[in-house]
């Protein structure tokens, strides 16, 4: 790791959120900036939280590289999380559940759940991707969930977790299938170490 005292800036945090501010207006509009936080300056470059005027949490986040002082810009799914996060805090203010065009809960909402889940069932260091959409007589958001430990990223694939597309709920496994991911995140962190 790099000490702070050794790492200085090519850019400085004002000009980088300078940058940042004009891209997330560019990319998102003039509701989004960079939150009043300072940044995080790493080795890769700074990183600032992106905040939305109706939300008091951050809703995502953005990085001004190092190598060329130039904002790493958000992919489409970084871009769809950040704005699905707004209509989820909004909804969540007003005690509703924000809902998609087909009227499916939103896959962030999916994804939030399908996370919660995988730490609370599997292990603290259970993760899971970006769930997709699995059209069948009960729609589900799918997401595949994965053991991700410090110092290594991912080791290994856990299984599939399901959330309800009407309810946002997730569809419990039996305790034979939570019991069976649990020995393989506890058998790949022992490999692992």
């Amino acid at each position: 790791m790099i000490s702070p005292a050794k790492l200085q800036a090519s850019i400085s945090e004002q000009a980088a959120r300078t940058l940042v501010d004009a891209y997330l207006t560019d990319a998102l509009g003039a509701a989004y900036t960079t939150s009043d936080s300072r940044g995080v300056h790493d080795a890769d470059g700074w990183i600032f939280l992106i905040k939305h005027q109706n939300i008091p949490t951050p809703v995502g986040r953005i990085t001004v590289a190092e190598k060329n002082s130039q904002v790493i810009a958000l992919t489409g799914d970084e871009l769809r999380d950040v704005c699905e996060c707004v209509a989820y805090e909004q909804a969540r203010e007003q005690g509703q559940i924000a809902r998609d065009s087909q009227g499916y809960v939103l896959r962030y909402h999916a994804w939030r759940t399908a996370r919660a889940y995988a730490a609370e069932q599997i292990a603290f260091y259970a993760r899971t991707e970006r769930p997709v959409i699995i059209e069948d007589t009960r729609p589900v958001w799918r997401a595949t969930a994965f053991l991700q430990l410090q110092g290594r990223g991912r080791v290994c694939d856990l299984g599939a977790i399901d959330v309800d597309a009407h309810t946002g709920e997730v569809l419990p496994w039996g305790w034979r299938q939570r019991n069976h991911m649990r020995k393989r995140a506890q058998n790949a962190a022992r490999r692992s170490a």
